[in-house]
């Protein structure tokens, strides 16, 4: 199957993609210091100093997602568990990232019999949907403070659960 594609969530990434292709023409990158070095150049000193992670970090993240094809492996392990899961077994999934959490909560919810649609503009769907897991978690579960101060990693973290029904 493709790949799914990290879309860019800002010009921010616009301006990081131009910059590195400059960059790549007069010099290949040979490393992770010289990538970052470039993706850090594109900010404003000022904006770099109110950033609580290293402005390369969403860079790194995208890559490493694309080459590993994470988000696809994430709808595939899904399916997988889902197949595999006794009745009354709990499925537990933590995501670090906004389109993990997506993927996660769109699986939840097709799986549960909601009726969804991922577009207003689509029509509507049929009332019967197959209902295999009753979810458990309507929100997801975020770290407390104290976990955060603890764990500075778990700050992105969210926990949802679901049964199989």
């Amino acid at each position: 199957p493709p790949r799914s594609t990290p879309k860019p969530s800002s010009a921010a990434s616009d301006v990081y993609k131009r910059q590195i292709v400059k960059n790549r023409k007069i010099k290949f990158i040979n490393n992770t210091i010289e990538l970052s070095n470039i993706v850090k150049k594109c900010l404003p000193k000022k904006n770099q100093l109110k950033k609580k992670i290293h402005p390369a970090t969403k860079t790194f993240q995208a890559i490493r997602i694309y080459v590993n094809d994470e988000l696809n492996e994430l709808k595939t392990s899904l399916e997988k568990t889902l197949k595999i899961l006794n009745k009354d077994g709990l499925i537990l999934v933590v995501s670090f990232q906004s389109l993990e959490d997506r993927i996660v909560k769109d699986f939840f919810n097709h799986n549960s019999g909601k009726r969804w649609r991922s577009s207003r503009h689509y029509p509507e769907l049929p009332d019967k949907l197959a209902t295999q897991l009753k979810i458990i978690t309507k929100k997801p579960i975020l770290p407390s403070a104290s976990e955060i101060l603890e764990n500075p990693r778990s700050r992105s973290a969210k926990l949802r659960v679901a049964q199989k029904i």
